[in-house]
C-alpha cells in the first residue's frame, strides 16, 4: 500500500503529462478545419487532418495567418490526399511519425513523392491504391524507421526502387511492412533480395502470388534456376 505522501509524489510527477502543453501554438480547430492541432508530451505538436481533398487545401491551412506552428512531431492526414508537393516534408525537421493511410496517393508514387527528414521513425502509407513505386519515391527516413505499405496493390518489387530503401533500413534495424500486397513476385526478378546481404532482414510480410511467404522460398534453388535461364 502506498502512503498518502507517495500518492501525492506520484500525482505530482504525472500531472504535467495529463495537461495540454503550455507551449502549444495551436489555433482553435474551427480556424483550420478539417484539421486539428494539439500538443502532447510524447510527440510535441501534432497535426491531424481528415478529409483533405487537395494539397492546395492543406497548404492553405498551414499558411493560415492564425496558425503559427512551424514544426510537428506527428502528422496524420487521412482520407482524401492525392499527392504531395516535392520537398514539402523535408523541411519538417522535427517530424517523427507520418501517417498517410487511407488516402489516394496511388497508383504510382513518382520520384520525390514522399521525401521525409532523417528524424522520421514511423510512416504509414497503407491503403493508398499504390501499384507502383518509382526509384527514390520514398527517401530520407531514419535507418531505424518502420515503413508500412500495407494493403496496397504492389505486383512488382524492382531492385532499382527497393534495394536502396532496404539497404538504408538494414543499416539501423528498420523494417518495411508489406502485408496485404498479396501477389508480389517470387521469380527471378527478386533474386537480388537473396544476393544482397542484410536486405531480406528488413522485409516483413512479403507474400508471393500463391500466398506463400518469401521466407518459405528455397533461395538456393531459385538462384540456380535463374542462373541457368541467363545462360
Amino acid at each position: 500500500m502506498m502512503s498518502t505522501m507517495e500518492r501525492f509524489c506520484l500525482l505530482f510527477l504525472w500531472f504535467p503529462l495529463m495537461l495540454p502543453s503550455a507551449t502549444s501554438q495551436c489555433p482553435p480547430s474551427a480556424n483550420i478545419e478539417p484539421c486539428s492541432c494539439y500538443s502532447n508530451s510524447v510527440s510535441g505538436q501534432v497535426l491531424y487532418c481528415y478529409g483533405i481533398d487537395t494539397e492546395e487545401e492543406l497548404r492553405s491551412i498551414l499558411h493560415n495567418p492564425s496558425f503559427p506552428v512551424t514544426s510537428f512531431g506527428e502528422i496524420k492526414i487521412i482520407n482524401g490526399l492525392t499527392d504531395i508537393e516535392y520537398g514539402a516534408l523535408t523541411a519538417l525537421d522535427s517530424l517523427v511519425d507520418l501517417q498517410l493511410h487511407s488516402n489516394a496517393l496511388g497508383p504510382a508514387l513518382p520520384p520525390g513523392a514522399v521525401a521525409v527528414p532523417a528524424t522520421l521513425v514511423s510512416m504509414t502509407l497503407d491503403s493508398n491504391g499504390i501499384s507502383e513505386i518509382m526509384p527514390e519515391a520514398i527517401t530520407g527516413f531514419s535507418t531505424s524507421a518502420y515503413l508500412s505499405l500495407r494493403s496496397n496493390n504492389l505486383k512488382s518489387f524492382p531492385e532499382e526502387t527497393f534495394r536502396p530503401l532496404l539497404e538504408r533500413l538494414a543499416e539501423g534495424g528498420g523494417r518495411l511492412d508489406l502485408y496485404g500486397n498479396f501477389g508480389l513476385p517470387c521469380d527471378c526478378s527478386i533474386v537480388w533480395l537473396f544476393l544482397t546481404p542484410g536486405v531480406l532482414d528488413a522485409v516483413d510480410q512479403y507474400y508471393c502470388e500463391n500466398f506463400m511467404p518469401i521466407t518459405d522460398i528455397d533461395s538456393e534453388a531459385l538462384i540456380q534456376s535463374c542462373s541457368r535461364e541467363r545462360r
